[in-house]
């Protein structure tokens, strides 16, 4: 099976489910087989697309607090405090 991000036209890291949804929509009319296209080249398209799909709902981690919901701050005594994270709110993910 191909790259689906490369059958797509769409960058992995920033692809959204929407993005998705957007480039199966200009390419299917192009490659359907009810309107001349090559049937194998619509199952390739199909398949980037539910595999695409797939990656892009999951949740992704936060960056900040590697998806534990806290970060650690150290004061001047050294001793280290659990803070929750600002980027994702405390929840782990963006």
């Amino acid at each position: 099976m191909k790259d689906p991000w490369k059958v797509l036209g769409l960058d992995k890291a920033t692809a959204t489910e929407r993005d998705v949804r957007s480039a199966w929509r200009a390419l299917a009319p192009t490659v359907h087989p009810d309107a001349g296209g090559d049937p194998e080249a619509f199952r390739a398209l199909s398949s980037a697309y539910r595999a695409a799909l797939d990656y892009a709902r999951q949740p992704r981690r936060c960056p900040t607090c590697k998806g534990r919901g806290w970060v650690s701050r150290r004061g001047a005594s050294f001793a280290g405090s659990k803070t929750a994270c600002t980027e994702c709110a405390g929840k782990g993910v963006k």
